[in-house]
């Protein structure tokens, strides 16, 4: 606690009276027996086994403090570890809570355009919308998730965002390799998809597309986003979006 004058003082008295302490009850119970060289004084004795106890305790005390300050290094070194994984979690799990309600946003933005229209479809975009706030909501919660639940969320926003519109959109989503076994973090891909909607330019633009490529490799993934977009138009927000920053 920094009190480091008291901690000296005590430790002085504690050495010394307990070396003192030794050699008085060593005396009192074996006497000169304790001694074999004759020629030592009387007098003498007694200070002799005094300094004799006095070096034996300080290097006692010397080791067992050197240990308890290894010790105490190294179980603060340990909490200073856990303490960074803790804050490297609570980074992701706050990027996370950034990236889900910006996804969920967009989303609700396409059912509004589409309610206002009073489209005929506006009940499956909502049926569709609770299936993807279900896992944005839980499945987002996890550290890991099969690649194939990733590309089942981005075919149904795909097809939520096809809902709105009358005419078939040139939106195209390959997958190739066995998604079924890859794991990858939750809610990794999708705003790379959002991105590229909100963005692009299929409702005005006649030769507009979205192609969407996925590869799952034995050692990696690939997953390409192309899209047309007017250079023109800015900010669609009031403010910025975090998606891809997070990502």
């Amino acid at each position: 606690n920094g009190r480091y004058v008291p901690l000296v003082a005590y430790l002085l008295v504690f050495w010394l009276g307990m070396a003192a302490l030794r050699a008085r009850s060593e005396l009192w119970l074996f006497g000169s027996s304790l001694f074999q060289q004759r020629s030592l004084p009387m007098e003498d004795r007694p200070g002799r086994l005094f300094l004799l106890f006095a070096v034996s305790f300080f290097l006692l005390l010397l080791f067992s403090t050197l240990y308890q300050l290894l010790e105490n290094r190294y179980l603060l070194e340990l909490r200073h570890r856990e303490l960074e994984t803790r804050h490297v979690e609570a980074q992701l799990n706050y990027l996370k809570a950034q990236i889900n309600p910006h996804f969920l946003f967009n989303t609700l933005n396409n059912i509004y355009a589409a309610a206002t229209l009073q489209h005929p479809r506006t009940a499956d975009m909502v049926l569709r919308l609770r299936d993807l706030l279900r896992y944005v909501t839980y499945d987002a919660q996890a550290e890991m998730v099969p690649l194939e639940k990733e590309v089942v969320q981005i075919k149904a926003y795909l097809d939520l965002y096809e809902m709105k519109s009358e005419q078939p959109l040139p939106i195209g989503f390959e997958v190739e390799g066995d998604t079924s076994a890859a794991q990858i973090e939750p809610v990794l891909l999708l705003p790379l998809v959002e991105n590229a909607l909100k963005h692009g330019d299929l409702e005005t633009n006649p030769a507009g597309f979205l192609h969407l490529s996925l590869q799952c490799l034995p050692e990696e993934i690939l997953f390409n986003v192309s899209n047309t977009f007017n250079p023109a138009d800015g900010q669609k927000d009031a403010v910025g979006g975090v998606g891809l920053e997070n990502i």
